[in-house]
């Protein structure tokens, strides 16, 4: 009986919760559907002081974008080969570079370029002549290592019957040593006879 009496006493607990519960949603009032609706107005951002282009403004020059200053530019000294670098020991210091693809001297009409990453061009009294050959004629493509080859015999054919281009320096073209420093056929044909038929030396420098 006990247990049957907390059994009723709780039921009616939770009815009376259930029903005060739902009386009070119901006095609450219904929504006037006749009221429009208004949303909410946010505040406009203040405009920010100066944010507005309306004048025009210089921007800033872009890193390595070309002006005057830049108009002078170089090209960095470089060179593609199979290595070198400076070498030294007491009293000596040396620097070379091995596997070059083109070293040499080549030569237009008003322009002399001289491939190779080792050059001197600083001004010289030595005369352009014989320069890499002991003071002999000969060397027309101005090699620096002083050999005469079928180059020096095509330049010189060049310079003579086909493009009329100035040698690297005139002087070597003289193989011959005529007096007045004409370069003809005969200068062709000694040239030819040194490097391939008697080997007579060629004519020294003047």
């Amino acid at each position: 009986m006990m247990r049957q009496s907390h059994v009723n006493r709780l039921c009616c607990l939770l009815a009376t919760l259930l029903l005060t519960t739902t009386l009070g949603w119901a006095a609450q009032p219904a929504p006037d559907a006749t009221v429009p609706y208004k949303p909410k107005v946010l505040k406009s951002t203040p405009e920010v002081k100066g944010s507005t282009t309306a004048e025009s403004k210089t921007l800033p020059k872009v890193a390595g974008e070309m002006t005057d200053e830049t108009a002078d530019e170089q090209v960095n000294w470089q060179v593609l080969a199979g290595g070198g670098g400076i070498m030294t020991a007491p009293g000596y210091r040396i620097g070379g570079t091995l596997g070059q693809t083109a070293v040499g001297i080549s030569t237009a009409s008003t322009v002399i370029a001289h491939h190779g990453f080792w050059q001197d061009f600083a001004p010289s009294e030595e005369p352009c002549c014989g320069r890499y050959t002991d003071g002999f004629t000969g060397n027309t493509d101005c090699s620096t290592d002083g050999s005469l080859k079928l180059s020096d015999i095509t330049i010189l054919i060049d310079h003579v019957y086909i493009s009329y281009k100035p040698l690297c320096c005139h002087e070597n073209g003289n193989v011959n040593g005529s007096l007045d420093g004409a370069i003809t056929l005969n200068d062709i044909t000694r040239l030819i006879d040194r490097i391939y038929l008697n080997y007579t030396p060629t004519a020294p420098c003047p």
